[in-house]
């Protein structure tokens, strides 16, 4: 049987100041619909950063389930190494099995290890979310 495919439109953004130190939404998916076959979510994107020009040591990349920096982690925390005033392109991807449902989001959000007091600028970012058929 063919699998089956639930896509909405990717989402882009640009110009968005992180949070620093504090861990801030960046993108948030376009909702998702789980039905019988459509069973798992699997959320892509691509973060261009530029970090702050004052104290940076790391970038913080999670994806969470939902429109908030509170919502479930999805997948591992991606730590990248920076410096200050870098840039950087971090590409990110995660899957999760599902129940039928939705519309389910997705967010990914960064944090500047080091950077309190001190945001960067994330230069353009892109979220992207697919339900299909479990494997």
């Amino acid at each position: 049987m063919p699998s089956s495919i639930s896509f909405p439109e990717p989402v882009a953004v640009a110009a968005v100041t992180d949070g620093g130190a504090t861990e801030t939404v960046i993108a948030t998916s376009g909702g998702v619909l789980c039905d019988q076959q459509i069973r798992q979510v699997t959320v892509w994107g691509m973060i261009e950063l530029t970090t702050n020009a004052t104290a940076c040591t790391a970038v913080v990349v999670k994806v969470r389930r939902g429109t908030t920096a509170a919502g479930t982690q999805v997948g591992t925390t991606q730590t990248i190494s920076a410096t200050t005033s870098s840039s950087y392109s971090i590409p990110f991807m995660v899957t999760e099995p599902r129940t039928p449902g939705g519309p389910y989001v997705y967010s990914v959000t960064v944090a500047e290890t080091g950077a309190t007091n001190h945001t960067g600028t994330v230069d353009t970012a892109v979220i992207a979310a697919v339900g299909s058929s479990a494997p």
